[in-house]
């Protein structure tokens, strides 16, 4: 029987797959929700540690920030990070103030 290919939507997770799964290991998503959480803050919608894996993949191909939709647009995202992502909360200003509180936080302490 074959499968009519307009009805299958298809995902690569390879090299998307094995960054997160060595970051995972490593321990660096935890490590860095604990570096930036505010404890008197409210979570936020997409965890630091999760934004961390997620740019560590965009930037191995050079793709600017302000990119990042149409770099995420074809790649199931829940199923690679492992967390409920939603394509439109993906945009350069998270990713921006992301950034700043990494900076602020210290991110040489952070990674020693």
């Amino acid at each position: 029987m074959l499968v009519d290919p307009n009805i299958v939507e298809t995902y690569n997770t390879g090299k998307e797959g094995f960054i997160v799964a060595l970051c995972e290991a490593m321990g660096i998503p935890a490590l860095i929700d604990r570096s930036l959480a505010s404890p008197a803050g409210r979570p936020p919608e997409i965890p630091y540690g999760v934004l961390t894996m997620m740019m560590v993949n965009m930037c191995d191909d050079h793709h600017p920030l302000y990119r990042l939709n149409e770099y995420y647009r074809d790649t199931d995202l829940e199923a690679i990070f492992h967390h409920p992502i939603r394509l439109n909360q993906i945009n350069d200003d998270r990713f921006g103030g992301f950034l700043d509180l990494f900076y602020e936080a210290d991110c040489r302490k952070i990674y020693s």
